[in-house]
């Protein structure tokens, strides 16, 4: 019995240091995101681009844009991707002067929803994998004539 009397506190020891040991959080479920991604138009609508790089293991990058029929830039925003402090930010810079940062309210593998009370359209923004080369992205929230709106779009992978 003495002679095992050693290894209790070893095992003590092996215990609390792997306790302590808190496992690095990543963005590696989300790497199917990174590429470029066109949304199908709605009947005379326009396509809608979004392209995602890797910037770190808990940072992405990313540029939503849509084109004129002329190939001018009708619309674009820059987009991050952040996993800090076990929370998911997507941040969207909309203009020069405002940024809106989306918190997660769920997470899954494949699926994520994020939330920003404060800004009108969209307030929510989930996307989902559908399949290998395919999302859903829904916005959802308050239009400017103060009704509840919410708009699906299918993204595949080109």
């Amino acid at each position: 019995m003495k002679r095992l009397a050693w290894l209790l506190p070893l095992l003590i020891l092996i215990a609390a240091t792997s306790c302590n040991q808190k496992q690095e959080e990543t963005l590696e479920q989300y790497e199917w995101l990174l590429g470029r991604w066109i949304a199908t138009p709605e009947p005379g609508g326009q396509e809608l681009n979004e392209k995602w790089y890797k910037e770190s293991d808990v940072k992405y990058f990313g540029e939503t844009w849509v084109l004129h029929e002329n190939g001018d830039t009708a619309f674009s925003e820059k987009l991050w991707l952040e996993l800090s402090n076990d929370t998911l930010y997507y941040i969207a810079q909309v203009s020069e002067t405002y940024i809106a940062k989306f918190a997660t309210t769920e997470l899954q593998d494949g699926f994520f929803e994020v939330e920003f009370p404060e800004n009108d359209f969209p307030s929510v923004i989930r996307y989902e994998k559908v399949a290998d080369d395919t999302f859903i992205a829904t916005l959802s929230g308050i239009d400017s004539q103060g009704e509840k709106k919410e708009r699906m779009l299918e993204f595949v992978k080109r």
